[in-house]
């Protein structure tokens, strides 16, 4: 059993080697491009729904005022909590509650503008093949071809219908940040989910508190004149209570189910149609392991260095080869 186990770890190590050296290579081997002067402008040239900023430093997604519609409602709700709320406690409650809310706003800032993992799709040349029929397998699912990309989509990668992009390790099109969950931003949505968690349930924990301490202070027999008469005296701390906990509700089950997933090394895509259903799951590790790749490991942007060429024009590429080998031995590859 010992020297089947060495066995099997030596043979998951070559494959994690030959898997970088495959990613190295296709990173390097990217189109050429040289500059002219008369090429569109990149928000001409780029076939994607993103939105770009700082040369090509931030990238939104198809929906740039759902970010800024999410950002502005955490500021309202700051801005209303700290004159209305925190002013009656202790001034520690105000320094807390605003170092929260710098981390989330900083974390929900990196999720909606950082580069998921976008695959830069190619230019079908006039004379360039289609692409052989059928599709690889890897242990067990298929390696898909993309459409509307023209290229193999690597393992866990998808093509998401809201940003027109395929992006590595695809989880989910967010609405609130408005943009993709892919692998390079998903460290900075779990972040922001924690943070927004623990700012929010502080400010609703204060509010109603808050609250309670003016419903006790009316000077009246009856409950419902006291309920009445505590909201009047206290009508900022009676919204936050009513707005933040419905957030909090969805927060905390989000959450959990994201933790889970970490746990059962799957995207949101993957659970929800079952991917793993049949076979077993070749991405499998532990909980900590998940964790230390998901935070630890990074991939290059290629949409940064895409950008830089903004201005410039792609050289003729060559003919369409058979699709490569991706082995599922090891996702760390990609993510």
């Amino acid at each position: 059993m010992g020297k089947n186990g060495k066995k099997f770890r030596r043979k998951r190590r070559n494959r994690r080697m030959m898997m970088r050296m495959q990613y190295e290579a296709e990173s390097r081997a990217q189109p050429a491009y040289h500059q002219t002067e008369d090429y569109p402008p990149v928000l001409q040239v780029w076939s994607g729904r993103n939105h770009f900023a700082c040369d090509g430093k931030i990238v939104w997604g198809a929906h740039p005022y759902w970010w800024t519609t999410t950002l502005i409602l955490m500021c309202a709700t700051v801005a209303g909590f700290v004159p209305a709320v925190a002013v009656k406690f202790h001034y520690l409650h105000t320094i807390i509650t605003s170092i929260i809310f710098v981390l989330s706003v900083f974390f929900f800032f990196k999720a909606g503008t950082t580069d998921p993992g976008i695959l830069i799709r190619r230019r079908r040349q006039a004379d360039q093949p289609l692409p052989p029929m059928g599709s690889t397998d890897i242990d067990g699912g298929p390696l898909k071809w993309c459409d509307t990309c023209f290229l193999y989509r690597p393992p866990r990668a998808k093509h998401c219908k809201f940003c027109d992009n395929c992006v590595l390790e695809f989880d989910h099109h967010c609405p609130w940040i408005g943009t993709c969950v892919g692998r390079r931003n998903y460290r900075y949505f779990l972040c922001y989910i924690v943070t927004a968690l623990a700012v929010g349930s502080y400010i609703f924990t204060l509010a109603l508190l808050q609250l309670i301490e003016e419903c006790r202070a009316v000077d009246d027999s009856s409950g419902f004149g006291r309920v009445s008469k505590g909201i009047s005296d206290s009508p900022v701390a009676f919204i936050l209570v009513l707005f933040l906990f419905p957030v909090l509700i969805s927060l905390v089950p989000l959450l959990y189910y994201h933790l889970w997933l970490i746990a059962h090394s799957m995207t949101t895509n993957e659970e929800i149609r079952r991917v793993f259903r049949n076979h077993r799951n070749p991405y499998r590790q532990s909980f900590f392991r998940n964790i230390k790749r998901i935070f630890c490991l990074d991939v290059p942007s290629r949409v940064h260095r895409w950008y830089h060429h903004s201005r410039l024009r792609s050289l003729p590429q060559p003919a369409l080869s058979a699709p490569p080998s991706f082995s599922s031995a090891d996702s760390n590859s990609y993510a």
